[in-house]
C-alpha cells in the first residue's frame, strides 16, 4: 500500500474509529435505555407514543438499523401534520438511515421533506444539518455543482449562527470536491479554513479530520515533511485519547512516509511499533495491513527473504480471516440448502395433481385466448384512431406554437429598434440641445458679476445656479432614460460591456444593500475582446438580466447577486449558458404560472424565442439556469 493510499484509509477510517469508540461506550446505558422505554410504549398513546417510538429508533440507529427504520415508519405515517418538529426530525432520521445503505434518491427524497419543515420552525442548526447532507449525497451521486450549492447553504448558516464545528466540517466537504476535481490550491484554501474553525471551537473531531486531509494533500503532492507533521498532530492526540487503532494506522502512515522520504531506520522504527501495538489488541486487519507495510520496506531495503516472511505471514493471515468469514456463510448456505431441499420435497409430491389440473385448465384457456385475442384487435384498433388523433392534434399545437413565436420574435424585434431610436433620438437630439443650453447658460456668468447692486447680484447668481442645476438634472435624466431604452454599451460594445455597466451603475448606488457580481468566460484575457453574439439574442439576454436583478431588489432582501454567463461547448453542441443567483429569501416557484405580471412571462417568452431552457430555483435563495444554443 503506497503513502497516499493509506493517508485515504486514515482519512475515512478515523470517521469509523470516532462511531466505534461512542458506541463501545455507551452500549451498556443504551441497552437500558431501550429495554425501559420499549416498557414504556405498552402503556402510552398518541403523541406520547411517537415520540417515544423516535427515541427507540434514534438509539437503534447505528446497533439496530433495520428496527430503527420499522419505529421511524410508524412515526412519519401516524404522526399529524400539525407535529412539524417531530416530522422534520423522522424525515431526517429516515434519510440518514438510507443513506447508510446507499439508497441515495431516497434518502435525497426524505432531507427534501425535512429541510421544509426545518425552515417553518426556524431551526437553522438543522437548516445547516440538512444542507450539509443533501450536499454529500450529490457529491456520493458525483453531482458536484448542486452540492457545493447545497454546502454553499450550509456553510452560510453556520458562519450567521457561529456555528464553528459545523462549519469546519462543510469546509473539509467542499475541500474534497475541489480535491476530486484536481483543483488542488483550492481544495488546500478550504482545509486551511476548515483548520481555524476546528482550533476555534476547539474540537478534536473537526482538526483531526483536517489534518487527515492536509497529510493526504501534502502527500499527494510529495511534500512528505508537511505530511509528516499533520500526521504526527494526529498521532499525538490518538496518544492523549488512548485510541490504539488509531495510533496504529498513524503510525503506519508515518512509516510509509519515512519509507517515501528513504529514511528507513526511522520508518521500520513506527511499522515495528505498530506490529506490536495491533498484536496487544489483536486487531487481525491492522495486523495484516501491519505486515504488508514490512513487506513493502524490506523489498525497498532489498532484503527479499524477510520481505517474503511477511508476505507470507500476510497470506496466512488473510487466510484465516477468510476462512472464520467462510465457516459461517457455509453454515448460512447449508441450512438454505437443507430448507430448499424441503421445500422440493413438497413441490414434487404436488407435480402430479397440477398436471391433471393444468391439463383441464389449458382447454378452458385456449377459448379463453381465442376471445381475448379479439377483444385485443379491437382495443388495437380503438388505440391507433385514438393515437392518430392525439398526433394531429400535437401537430397543430406545434404549428401554433411556431406561429406565436414567430410573432413574438416580431414584435420584440419591433420594440427594440423603436428602443433603439427613441434612445438615439434622445441622446443626440435632445441630449445635444441641452448641453447647448448648458454651455450657453454658464457663458452668462461673467456679466452677472457685472452688475454692481448687491441685492440684485445676489438674485441673479442665485437664478443662474438653479438654471445650471435644472439643466444639469435634465441632462442626467435624459442619459438615464436613454440608457434605460437602449443602453450605448449594448449597441457598440455588446452585452458584456453592457452588463458590466449595468451592475456598476446599480453598485454605486447610495441606497443600495444588494452587491452584485459579474463573470464571464467570453472576454478574450490576451486583448480583453470577444466575438459578438447575434443582436437580437445579446438584446433578449441583456432583458432577462435586467428584470431578474429588477425583482431580486424589489423582492429578495438580498445581500449578495451573481451572474455568470458562460460558453461551453462538448462533442456534439455549443451552448451559452447564463446562471443568476440571490442569496435571498426565495419564492415558490410554482406561483410563477399564477403571477399576473409581465416579468416572468416576458422571460419565459424571449427564451422560448431564443430555443432555450430555463430552470429556476426558489428555495434557499433564488437561482436561475438559462442555456441558449449557439
Amino acid at each position: 500500500m503506497n503513502t497516499i493510499s493509506l493517508c485515504s484509509l486514515i482519512c475515512v477510517f478515523y470517521l469509523y474509529l470516532f462511531s466505534v469508540a461512542i458506541a463501545q461506550e455507551d452500549y451498556h446505558q443504551t441497552k437500558i435505555e431501550i429495554d425501559s422505554l420499549e416498557k414504556l410504549l405498552q402503556t402510552q398513546k398518541d403523541t406520547t407514543k411517537l415520540n417515544t417510538l423516535y427515541q427507540l429508533a434514534l438509539l437503534q440507529k447505528h446497533s439496530n438499523p433495520n428496527q430503527s427504520k420499522k419505529y421511524i415508519k410508524g412515526v412519519i405515517l401516524n404522526s399529524p401534520k400539525t407535529q412539524i418538529k417531530l416530522l422534520s426530525s423522522s424525515y431526517n432520521l429516515f434519510g440518514s438511515l438510507l443513506k447508510a445503505e446507499g439508497e441515495y434518491q431516497q434518502a435525497l427524497e426524505n432531507y427534501l421533506l425535512a429541510l421544509p419543515l426545518k425552515q417553518q420552525i426556524g431551526d437553522k442548526r438543522g437548516i445547516a444539518s440538512i444542507n450539509n447532507e443533501i450536499g454529500t449525497l450529490y457529491e456520493q451521486m458525483k453531482n458536484y455543482k448542486q452540492a457545493l450549492y447545497y454546502y454553499d447553504q450550509a456553510l452560510r448558516i453556520c458562519e450567521e449562527i457561529q456555528l464553528h464545528v459545523g462549519a469546519g466540517m462543510v469546509l473539509n466537504n467542499i475541500a474534497v470536491i475541489y480535491r476530486n476535481d484536481q483543483q488542488y490550491d483550492k481544495a488546500k484554501n478550504y482545509y486551511m479554513l476548515a483548520l481555524e474553525k476546528g482550533k476555534l471551537a476547539n474540537s478534536e473531531n473537526v482538526l483531526i479530520t483536517t489534518y487527515a486531509n492536509l497529510g493526504e494533500w501534502y502527500a499527494s503532492q510529495n511534500q512528505y515533511d508537511s505530511s509528516l507533521y499533520y500526521s504526527k498532530i494526529i498521532l499525538e492526540i490518538d496518544k492523549k485519547q488512548q485510541n490504539k487503532s488509531g495510533i496504529i494506522l498513524s503510525s503506519l502512515n508515518i512509516g510509509g512516509v519515512y519509507m517515501e522520504k528513504n529514511e528507513f531506520s526511522k520508518a521500520k522504527l513506527y511499522l515495528e511499533t505498530a506490529l506490536q501495538m495491533a498484536f496487544e489488541i489483536n486487531a487481525k486487519p491492522l495486523i495484516s495491513n501491519t505486515y504488508n507495510s514490512l513487506a513493502n520496506f524490506y523489498e525497498r531495503q532489498n532484503q527479499f527473504e524477510k520481505a517474503y516472511l511477511y508476505r507470507t505471514k500476510r497470506q496466512n493471515l488473510q487466510d484465516s480471516i477468510l476462512n472464520e468469514s467462510n465457516q459461517k456463510e457455509i453454515a448460512r448456505l447449508r441450512e438454505k440448502y437443507e430448507t430448499e431441499k424441503k421445500e422440493q420435497e413438497i413441490i414434487t409430491l404436488s407435480q402430479e395433481n397440477l398436471i391433471k389440473d393444468l391439463e383441464i385448465s389449458q382447454a378452458k384457456n385456449r377459448e379463453r385466448i381465442q376471445i381475448g385475442s379479439f377483444v385485443f384487435v379491437l382495443i388495437l384498433a380503438g388505440i391507433g384512431v385514438f393515437s392518430n388523433q392525439k398526433r394531429n392534434q400535437y401537430k397543430q399545437k406545434i404549428v401554433l406554437a411556431e406561429k406565436d413565436n414567430f410573432y413574438f420574435a416580431a414584435l420584440v424585434e419591433a420594440q427594440e429598434q423603436e428602443r433603439k431610436r427613441i434612445a438615439a433620438d434622445l441622446h443626440d437630439g435632445l441630449g445635444q440641445l441641452l448641453a447647448v443650453a448648458r454651455m450657453q447658460v454658464s457663458s452668462l456668468e461673467p456679466l452677472i458679476e457685472l452688475n454692481t447692486n448687491p441685492k440684485e447680484l445676489e438674485e441673479d447668481k442665485e437664478n443662474y445656479e438653479k438654471s445650471v442645476q435644472t439643466l444639469d438634472l435634465a441632462c442626467k435624466e435624459i442619459r438615464s432614460v436613454s440608457h434605460q431604452m437602449m443602453p450605448y454599451a449594448l449597441i457598440e460594445q455588446g452585452l458584456v460591456s453592457a452588463i458590466k455597466e449595468l451592475t456598476e451603475n446599480i453598485n454605486e448606488l447610495e441606497n443600495n444593500k444588494m452587491k452584485i457580481d459579474f463573470i464571464t468566460n467570453l472576454i478574450n484575457i490576451e486583448n480583453n475582446d470577444y466575438n459578438r453574439l447575434n443582436s437580437s439574442l445579446e438584446v433578449s439576454i441583456f432583458r432577462i438580466v435586467q428584470e431578474v436583478i429588477g425583482n431580486s431588489l424589489k423582492h429578495s432582501d438580498a445581500s449578495q447577486f451573481e451572474i455568470s454567463l458562460n460558453q461551453e461547448t462538448d462533442s456534439k453542441n455549443t451552448e451559452l449558458i447564463l446562471l443568476l443567483k440571490d442569496n435571498g429569501k426565495g419564492f415558490e416557484t410554482n406561483q410563477i404560472t399564477e403571477t399576473k405580471g409581465l416579468g416572468w412571462k416576458n422571460i419565459y417568452s424571449r427564451v422560448a424565442m431564443a430555443k432555450g431552457k430555463i430552470d429556476v430555483l426558489g428555495k434557499n435563495g433564488m437561482m436561475i439556469e438559462i442555456k441558449f444554443p449557439l
